[in-house]
């Protein structure tokens, strides 16, 4: 049954159990990660979401733009297996330092700098994990298996989704912050164990020298990369259309059930749908989608994508949600 499951998947009978490792380790940052962001956003929307859901995003938009540059600094200083470990360590550490402040901080500052933390904790964790990932795996490998590596975070997300139902008051929180404690010291022993039964190092490559006119400020920081400065410039329009349908959400929701816990209900059923879902598109669909219509479609075909689910939101943006 194992096998024909892996044969299903498309996972050979060598990678089977890296391809666990790396789904059990991806699990294990999307609990942290979605226990993490229920914390943040269950703490700003009791203090006037309205203003202070903006601040924090622009707060957390500075915050990475800090920790990717030093980030950038020491990859290019640390081994990938060590930068990898310290990326980790530093999200535990992080972690423990969003529950004092959901602790002892009832202030918009300590909010705002809970929803930045959880930022930079995402940040963190989708650099190491695929950091790690583009160096165990091959081109070849990684058309057929980084949709199923991926998708382990999208069953820990609903689980998290669940648990947010449970949350009352502060003392919830520091329960679910205790978790996503627990959760990322897990990562961390399956990231040693990958650590231990492969070789990962990123080797450098030399690049081929092209004649090219000075590069501008904006992409001398991109790393003079015109395909990096072109990505990057898509992901921000991509980022503002999606937070804007977030911050949209958040507010309606929360004028729309003043009652806490009923406001958790409501979020924690809609988010663990939303994650059941899109696991069942990455693990059968993705895949066999991305190997019909190819990398360059593929990449054509998501801001249409992205399009439509912004004319969606807006049609179900205009109907009534239902009385509590």
């Amino acid at each position: 049954m194992l096998s024909t499951w892996h044969r299903f998947l498309g996972i050979r009978p060598e990678e089977g159990k890296t391809v666990w490792l790396f789904f059990l380790h991806n699990f294990l940052l999307g609990i942290g990660t979605i226990l993490v962001y229920v914390s943040a956003n269950v703490i700003l929307l009791e203090n006037n979401p309205e203003r202070n859901l903006p601040l924090a995003y622009g707060v957390a938009a500075l915050a990475l733009m800090g920790v990717g540059r030093v980030y950038t600094h020491f990859e290019h200083q640390l081994q990938l297996q060590r930068l990898a470990v310290r990326v980790l360590l530093a999200v535990v550490v992080l972690t423990g330092v969003l529950g004092v402040l959901v602790a002892v901080g009832h202030s918009v500052a300590a909010a705002v700098a809970i929803m930045a933390g959880y930022r930079i904790i995402y940040l963190l964790t989708n650099l190491e994990f695929w950091g790690v990932s583009a160096v165990v795996f091959d081109v070849r490998q990684s058309k057929r298996l980084f949709s199923l590596i991926s998708s382990g975070d999208m069953p820990a997300k609903a689980l998290g989704a669940v648990l947010a139902v449970l949350v009352h008051g502060h003392t919830d929180l520091l329960f679910l912050l205790l978790l996503a404690f627990g959760a990322y010291g897990g990562a961390l022993l399956t990231l040693r164990t990958t650590l231990a039964s492969h070789v990962v190092e990123a080797k450098s490559v030399a690049r081929r020298q092209r004649q090219q006119a000075p590069a501008s400020a904006l992409q001398r920081w991109f790393g003079n990369s015109e395909l990096v400065l072109s990505m990057c410039l898509s992901l921000l329009a991509v980022a503002a259309i999606t937070t804007g349908v977030e911050y949209s959400f958040f507010v309606n929701v929360k004028h729309k059930f003043h009652d806490q816990a009923t406001l958790m209900q409501y979020l924690g059923t809609f988010l663990a749908l939303t994650y059941l879902l899109a696991m069942v598109f990455k693990v059968l669909l993705s895949q066999f989608t991305l190997e019909r219509m190819g990398i360059r479609r593929m990449l054509l075909a998501l801001p249409v994508l992205v399009l439509l689910g912004v004319l969606a939101f807006g049609g179900c943006a205009t109907q009534t949600l239902p009385a509590p």
